[in-house]
């Protein structure tokens, strides 16, 4: 997962899909530097728009969570409220939120980024 978003963030031109689904099911472990670098490597395609063809989007967050973890949860749930992602009518978001990304993720759907929402 960690090399597909880095190919897309390093791509000279935005990837052309016509709807994308992604579902990430980091599991539970004692070593929960996957799921670290899975969910880091998810925020730099979203800040670059590069992203804008997800029609679902999934992520099951089942590691470990200590205080890196914890602030690339918070990066991705501000990455996905401050974009606009036109598509994406469904998102699942298990044991991804923290005390600020539900303010972040509040204020995103506010201001009308998530719009597509079901």
């Amino acid at each position: 997962v960690r090399i597909l978003f880095e190919k897309i963030a390093a791509a000279t031109r935005p990837p052309r899909f016509e709807s994308l689904d992604l579902s990430l099911n980091l599991p539970l472990s004692n070593d929960s530097e996957l799921a670290k670098e899975a969910v880091r490597s998810l925020v730099e395609p979203l800040n670059m728009g590069r992203l804008n063809s997800v029609r679902k989007l999934e992520i099951h967050c089942l590691a470990q969570t200590d205080e890196l973890l914890q602030e690339r949860k918070t990066a991705v749930l501000t990455a996905l409220s401050s974009k606009s992602l036109p598509l994406l009518s469904e998102l699942i978001l298990e044991y991804m939120f923290t005390d600020i990304g539900v303010e972040v993720f509040a204020a995103g759907i506010r201001d009308g980024n998530l719009s597509g929402l079901r």
